[in-house]
């Protein structure tokens, strides 16, 4: 790699010195200056990796020498700074990201074919999560790669209908996840806590796409697809497998399947409850309508009431049926002719200020008021 990169220094001094690549009117104090932007470039880029293939034909030579000096020599002549994008112009600019994007995107497959994990996950959008475990993985038996025997890329193209669609994907995840942290307690913890900021290292805002056609052969098998690299908000390329965005959705279904399931367990309890009252001989007449309780007006309960007003004997005997209720922020049950017909509740902050039906309804958002998720839920029923 150090002798790729002297070889560009060498032929920067070339190309410096015989100024092939200024144009009429270049002065020999513009010709120094930009010589001195260009070596320190060099100097600063001097590492292990890849940013000198500027054109992603797998070199660091002439050619990406030729290309360097042409946007530094072009920043410099405007008489500012320039952004790279701006530096090397529209089309200059896409040609140097479909490059970053091809470049990561064979990393990532040469580390499938050599069974490289953890060069895969740095390659990807899980390549954070990476720099957050190493220290704690074992990635010869932690982790398994999917190891291909042969790959074909093959040219890349950008669609900015997939581009976008990424990017409202990935921004309705991380308002979610912002959601998620701003309204749980960091020392309480909670498993939506717990489980939204691991998804911060894998889930990343999506700037720029370039989508590859891929062929893979595995054990004489050929399969075609198409796979997406990405570049987030900070200029990072890497192949986007979408495992973020998915386990987020997953967990999504798996924690709305979980709060709906503690409306289930209201309602059994209500259901319980009001049969109890009718074989006491307790006039059910007085229960029809909604009751609202909190998660405090379950606590402290010890036997059931018999005289009381409605809410209070009813609370009392849900309380006992589902001890739990106590821990929810809030429950609205809906009552008529002695049949509870839906029940709605939220959680408290420590899981997320969610929302769950019974009977399930799959439209409920988390933000509406807890009424009309309980009309909701009652029409289904």
């Amino acid at each position: 790699m150090r002798q790729n990169r002297n070889q560009i220094a060498a032929a920067l001094i070339v190309l410096l010195s015989t100024g092939l690549l200024f144009g009429c009117g270049d002065t020999q104090t513009q010709t120094a200056d930009t010589r001195s932007m260009v070596a320190e470039q060099t100097v600063a880029a001097d590492v292990d990796d890849d940013r000198g293939d500027l054109n992603g034909d797998g070199a660091q030579d002439v050619q990406d020498a030729q290309l360097l000096l042409q946007y530094y020599t072009e920043n410099t002549l405007a008489g500012n700074q320039q952004s790279w994008d701006a530096m090397l112009g529209p089309e200059g600019a896409a040609r140097a990201d479909q490059a970053a994007a091809y470049r990561v995107l064979k990393q990532y497959l040469e580390a499938s074919k050599n069974g490289d994990a953890k060069l895969m996950m740095k390659s990807s959008d899980m390549s954070d999560l990476l720099r957050f475990a190493d220290s704690t993985l074992d990635m010869e038996e932690d982790l398994g790669a999917e190891q291909i025997d042969s790959y074909t890329i093959g040219e890349g193209y950008t669609d900015p209908e997939k581009l976008v669609e990424f990017q409202q994907l990935v921004d309705q995840v991380l308002a979610d996840m912002a959601f998620v942290i701003n309204n749980n307690d960091e020392n309480e913890g909670s498993s939506a806590l717990s489980m939204t900021l691991l998804l911060g290292y894998m889930v990343k805002p999506v700037t720029k796409l370039y989508v590859f056609p891929v062929t893979t052969t595995v054990d004489g098998e050929t399969s075609s697809t198409e796979m997406a690299v990405t570049c987030d908000d900070q200029g990072e390329w890497y192949v986007n497998t979408g495992i973020g965005v998915f386990m987020y959705e997953f967990f999504e279904i798996a924690q709305k399947s979980a709060v709906n399931s503690y409306a289930k367990s209201v309602r059994h309890a209500v259901d319980a409850s009001l049969m109890e009252m009718k074989e006491e001989g307790i006039d059910l007449s007085q229960f029809n309508g909604d009751f609202r309780f909190s998660g405090e007006d379950f606590e402290n309960v010890t036997e059931p009431v018999t005289t009381a007003p409605a809410a209070d004997m009813l609370k009392c005997r849900i309380a006992l049926y589902y001890m739990e209720a106590s821990e929810l922020d809030e429950v609205m049950i809906r009552i008529q002719n002695g049949t509870c017909m839906a029940v709605a509740i939220r959680t408290n902050p420590e899981n997320g200020n969610r929302i769950g039906t019974y009977p399930v309804c799959d439209s409920i958002m988390d933000d509406m008021p807890l009424e009309e998720a309980l009309e909701q839920s009652t029409a289904i029923y």
